[in-house]
């Protein structure tokens, strides 16, 4: 039988959705053809997905898909099938029409592949301006368009001979001043941190400041990054300054990440 099978969304297309979404399939077929129609697919079924994955990484057992089920669609004109779905979960899912005619038990599919569905948290789906946050940035060159740490002379030499003289770091402290400038005034909702490791002075140094990604270790903070800023007597532990800047972060309204 070679009836032409009609699904929208279209097979093959990707969507891009957010939980508490709701998105409609519908399948058209010869007006003449009587039968069902159903939408295969493994949405609402995210758990069954995850322990089939975990116990294939961790057992070497097969995907079985028996996270796909059959969901009836209403008839609703000669040859027109439709269904309406609610994304309750945050996940990659896939779905596709089948339609099977009366006294026949093989499925007709329209041509193509599955329709794929990410559907992201609820509160993703707006205000998602990110701030990118250097803390060495945050020192007291911050406001400067050029940070010159030092006499101009003897930081050519140092350049010259193949090193970077880095300015003063900024702290967690001096990034938790600007935080309701940034959440209130500039309206950004998400805050990325750049790595705060120590930086190499004589290669990937990329500007002034260095590159966040060029790090000496991953294991340690920059001490500076760290500093708590009471008068200059030592570092705090990075851990308790981060505590601040996150507890700010979400006092203010913001979503650090």
């Amino acid at each position: 039988m070679n009836a032409i099978l009609t699904q929208s969304p279209a097979p093959g297309k990707h969507l891009l959705r957010f939980c508490g979404d709701l998105v409609s399939f519908s399948l058209s077929v010869p007006a003449e053809m009587e039968g069902t129609a159903f939408v295969r697919t493994n949405l609402g079924h995210a758990h069954i997905t995850r322990r089939e994955i975990i116990r294939q990484v961790e057992y070497n057992e097969p995907l079985l898909g028996r996270d796909w089920f059959d969901i009836p669609m209403k008839a609703v004109g000669p040859g027109r099938f439709e269904a309406v779905l609610a994304l309750t979960e945050v996940g990659h899912f896939e779905a596709k029409c089948l339609f099977i005619p009366a006294g026949r038990p093989e499925p007709l599919w329209p041509p193509g592949n599955n329709t794929v569905i990410n559907s992201e948290p609820a509160d993703t789906c707006c205000g998602n301006i990110i701030y990118n946050a250097f803390i060495r940035q945050f020192g007291p060159y911050k406001t400067m368009a050029r940070a010159e740490a030092g006499p101009v002379d003897t930081i050519k030499t140092l350049d010259h001979a193949g090193y970077t003289v880095i300015p003063p770091s900024g702290t967690f402290r001096d990034l938790i001043a600007e935080l309701d400038f940034i959440l209130n005034r500039l309206g950004c909702r998400i805050l990325q941190l750049l790595p705060i490791h120590p930086t190499p002075t004589t290669y990937a140094r990329m500007g002034r400041y260095g590159s966040p990604y060029a790090s000496l270790s991953l294991s340690v903070s920059h001490a500076r990054g760290a500093v708590s800023g009471t008068g200059g007597r030592g570092p705090r532990p990075p851990r308790q300054s981060d505590h601040r800047y996150r507890d700010q972060s979400h006092r203010l309204g913001g979503q650090p990440a």
